[in-house]
């Protein structure tokens, strides 16, 4: 391999080609080139710098073949002047697929629209034919560098979704934290003015759970915490909002709501979901739940207030025994 290199490419910097090829050998690459004698030069010497190439005899083929394979293809190579669809308008096709495509352009065109339009589709370079190797690794040097930092991009997009991730949503059941539902019961306040409608705010108390964690160990509890969850998260609507904030508490925010009875509705659907046993490996798991709800504007206005006026309801309801739900202006189980 190093003897054919350095035959082929006598007098270029063959540390460079060396590592563009290391580089250029883990890509998957589309060669789109209608004329078959300059595609059949063009991909024997592509063929020493890409192991995987798929070809297109024509913009048209090569834009069924980018579509069938948009998830792979790292890299895009096509001529301009083509029958059926051309170059330009082909890769306007694949950039509306995946606007981010890495395209370089091998054309014998050299007329200055056809520079200034490939500048405009954001196209990695532009070679003129007949290929000269120079201008071939300048290309291919720029297209590692741009796919290098397409990938630092999406590494760092990836970290700063997991950190907001954990800033904002429940580690173990994937839920809204305090944090986001501090925020998002202050949004639902604006819409509720906004709308002059009523809002339930829940605050939901497991019974049985500390029993569950101290005969099974916290991985049971862990699980337990995870099904119910789950399970209360379908009994509601896509606009309520369900969160954990802190060991066996829920919260929930149920928007639009016209009176304060509607929310018994959700809340005796969670109750009956609750009464259903876990099964935890031929263990029957018992729970139970108490709620207290307390309700925007008549309750109050204030966002710490509801959740307090819920929190306070909730140990009422508690102190009536499993199953119950009471709201903050009637202290009697409904």
């Amino acid at each position: 391999m190093e003897q054919c290199l350095q035959s082929n490419y006598k007098g270029l910097q063959m540390d460079n080609i060396e590592e563009i090829i290391k580089y250029t050998k883990r890509l998957k690459l589309l060669y789109v080139e209608d004329e078959i004698d300059s595609r059949a030069v063009t991909y024997s010497i592509l063929s020493d710098f890409f192991d995987d190439i798929i070809i297109a005899v024509d913009g048209k083929d090569g834009l069924e073949k980018y579509i069938q394979n948009a998830n792979d293809i790292d890299l895009v190579i096509t001529d301009l002047n083509m029958p059926i669809l051309n170059g330009l308008d082909m890769i306007e096709k694949i950039k509306e697929i995946n606007k981010n495509t890495t395209i370089v352009i091998f054309s014998a065109l050299e007329e200055s629209k056809y520079f200034i339009e490939s500048i405009r589709q954001n196209v990695k370079g532009y070679v003129i034919k007949p290929l000269d190797l120079d201008q071939l690794i300048d290309v291919l040097e720029c297209v590692k560098v741009d796919l290098q930092f397409k990938v630092a991009q999406e590494k760092l997009k990836k970290e700063k979704d997991e950190l907001e991730n954990h800033a904002y949503y429940d580690i173990l059941t994937g839920l809204p934290n305090r944090m986001l539902f501090d925020d998002r019961i202050a949004q639902a306040i604006k819409k509720a003015k906004r709308n002059t409608s009523n809002m339930g705010i829940f605050f939901i108390d497991l019974n049985k759970f500390k029993s569950i964690n101290d005969t099974y160990g916290h991985d049971v509890g862990d699980f337990v915490l995870n099904i119910v969850g789950c399970v209360m998260k379908s009994c509601m609507r896509e606009e309520d909002t369900l969160s954990r904030i802190g060991g066996d508490e829920f919260t929930v925010i149920m928007e639009d709501i016209s009176k304060p009875q509607d929310t018994m509705i959700l809340a005796n659907k969670i109750l009956d979901a609750l009464h259903q046993p876990i099964n935890y490996k031929g263990n029957k798991l018992s729970l139970s739940a108490s709620i207290g709800i307390s309700v925007y504007p008549s309750d109050a206005e204030d966002a710490s207030e509801l959740l307090k006026y819920a929190d306070t309801a909730m140990y009422e309801a508690k102190n009536l025994g499993d199953g119950k739900i009471i709201f903050h202006s009637n202290t009697s189980s409904l």
